[in-house]
């Protein structure tokens, strides 16, 4: 797996990145999000991903996250009041910062050409604490902000799947 960063924009003194983990395929990718004991997972997830018919088609996770370089950043970030937090994610929909993220094809440097049929997934807030009944709601109002993006619903695993079409535009699958 490799994974790709790069800061977005910084706003009330505090860096928010995007991430691109790009798995080397799709049995990686298996791998990495279930155990082997999980085999009705493992089968759900093939048929998202449509495991059989894409075999060799590209996945990778993104994601965003806030750079903590010191403790007064960490300190401030717990302090944030609920105004400020939802000023990131204004900023970001404002100036179409996560659009522009998922259509780029360069993250940090690299060039990362988009292919038809390559597909992104999201997991706003991990499939363990999405189980827990404290972030599900986070989980949910941030899984209908990726839906605006060409997501699919929350499945049952907290996850969320795009592929790109002919137009290399995002599509739920």
């Amino acid at each position: 797996m490799k994974r790709f960063s790069s800061i977005l924009f910084n706003i009330h003194g505090v860096d928010v990145y995007g991430y691109m983990d790009l798995f080397d395929d799709k049995d990686h990718f298996l791998s990495s999000v279930c155990e082997e004991h999980e085999e009705d997972k493992i089968e759900y997830l093939k048929k998202r991903i449509q495991y059989d018919t894409n075999k060799n088609g590209r996945i990778a996770e993104i994601g965003w996250g806030v750079s903590i370089t010191t403790e007064s950043i960490a300190r401030k970030l717990r302090q944030m009041t609920q105004q400020e937090r939802t000023d990131v994610i204004s900023h970001a929909l404002k100036h179409n910062i996560i659009k522009r993220y998922l259509y780029t094809d360069f993250i940090d440097g690299h060039q990362l050409f988009r292919l038809q049929g390559d597909i992104l997934f999201s997991n706003p807030c991990g499939f363990t604490e999405y189980r827990l009944s404290r972030t599900k709601d986070l989980a949910n109002r941030v899984g209908k902000l990726c839906t605006r993006y060409g997501f699919s619903k929350l499945d049952e695993y907290g996850y969320q799947f795009a592929m790109y079409n002919e137009k290399l535009l995002l599509e739920p699958i």
